[in-house]
């Protein structure tokens, strides 16, 4: 079978999460455990990299830079945006460089109706917002 590359520029990302959750038996578990990690990062004020939200999830092997990955971190996204605690996954960043969430973040934040105009300021208010809801929990 040949593997597919992902774009994070040109993914749609609610139809790549759905995609991912009607294909994968163990996604809605990877949520979970992903998300659990994220709340317990997002508690103490940090951020945690795509390598630790991948070690988190025990379900299956995800590698940090696997699109399975982008979508488990989307969907933990969606639903706490839903539940008005903002775009959790806004504390998900690289490992090394930039220090920033991947692109796919920003792509999903303008599906979700951030303006990602200034991506720093789209970035960071997202961050602080995550905080703030995780501070009164």
């Amino acid at each position: 079978m040949k593997k597919q590359k992902y774009d994070e520029d040109n993914i749609v990302w609610s139809e790549w999460i759905a995609e991912c959750r009607s294909k994968h038996r163990w996604f809605e578990t990877a949520v979970k455990q992903a998300s659990k990690a994220m709340k317990r990062y997002a508690a103490k004020q940090s951020t945690i990299t795509y390598t630790e939200v991948s070690n988190a999830i025990t379900v299956t092997r995800l590698e940090p830079h696997d699109p399975r990955l982008w979508a488990v971190c989307g969907q933990v996204s969606v639903e706490e945006n839903a539940a008005g605690n903002g775009m959790l996954s806004a504390i998900v960043v690289h490992k090394s460089g930039d220090m920033e969430p991947g692109k796919g973040f920003f792509n999903l934040a303008k599906e979700c109706g951030r303006d990602v105009s200034d991506r720093d300021k789209c970035w960071i208010e997202e961050v602080k917002f995550v905080h703030a809801k995780a501070a009164k929990t």
